[in-house]
């Protein structure tokens, strides 16, 4: 019997040294491989610090059964090391319902909607202006394609960064933004020491608790996105608002 290719894993050293500077969550999926020989890509992705994708490492695989799942990660943890492993939050598609778990997410909330259906692209699936799927090619031309994308994206990426001006990246600034925004929904209370109790404006019962000083919020999302939530920004407003007062009597 000739042999064939079974498995295949790769992490590129340029995806593996900027997961280690980002936060730790890693995002799995898998899509189909588009040939008459069949196959699945496995991913693990991470988002960087402007909320892109950043590919972490990616296999081919025969199929997607928890054999070959557990062969990818047991890959993926010796490759990026115990002292780094053992801090990170590990989430699949099979957690569409996150967004009902965590009170403050939305069905359409970018930091939940990345988690799902944005996985595969770019490491392997047609991205917009592409000619073709690198997944409908046989194996060395996919993996190939995969390569040379990755290659082009972390070009793009350097080049970007060289000549952007702000302090703030632009997804991220837009998303602080966004959420001052929404802070003015809400009621904020001082309970002493960097805490506030913060209410719903509009009536609803909907409440949730604040530490600046430990950047936290009981929804979560602080703590999950690094920036203020919407409830986080209300305080910001309202101590902004104190300091303002204090300073005009």
């Amino acid at each position: 019997m000739r042999p064939r290719l079974e498995r295949i894993y790769i992490c590129l050293d340029a995806c593996k040294r900027s997961f280690m500077v980002c936060r730790p969550i890693i995002g799995l999926d898998r899509c189909f491989i588009k040939t008459p020989y069949g196959g699945q890509l496995l991913t693990a992705i991470r988002w960087d610090p402007n909320d892109k994708i950043l590919p972490i490492a990616y296999a081919v695989v025969e199929a997607e059964t928890k054999d070959s799942w557990i062969w990818f990660l047991l890959i993926l943890c010796d490759d990026l090391g115990v002292d780094k492993i053992i801090w990170c939050t590990f989430m699949s598609d099979q957690q569409k319902k996150f967004q009902k778990k965590v009170p403050g997410f939305s069905a359409k909330n970018d930091d939940v909607e990345g988690f799902k259906g944005n996985i595969c692209p770019g490491v392997g699936e047609k991205d917009e202006g592409d000619s073709a799927d690198a997944r409908e090619k046989l194996i060395v031309s996919m993996l190939e394609d995969i390569r040379v994308y990755l290659m082009n994206r972390w070009a793009d990426n350097r080049q970007s960064i060289v000549t952007y001006a702000g302090e703030i990246l632009p997804k991220i600034n837009k998303k602080i933004n966004r959420e001052f925004d929404k802070g003015g929904e809400w009621l904020a209370i001082y309970a002493g020491r960097d805490k506030y109790e913060v209410s719903s404006s509009q009536g609803n019962r909907d409440k949730f608790v604040v530490d600046l000083n430990l950047h936290e919020c009981s929804c979560r999302k602080f703590q999950l996105t690094g920036y203020p939530c919407e409830h986080g920004m209300s305080c910001i407003r309202k101590m902004c608002l104190d300091v303002k007062s204090y300073v005009n009597k």
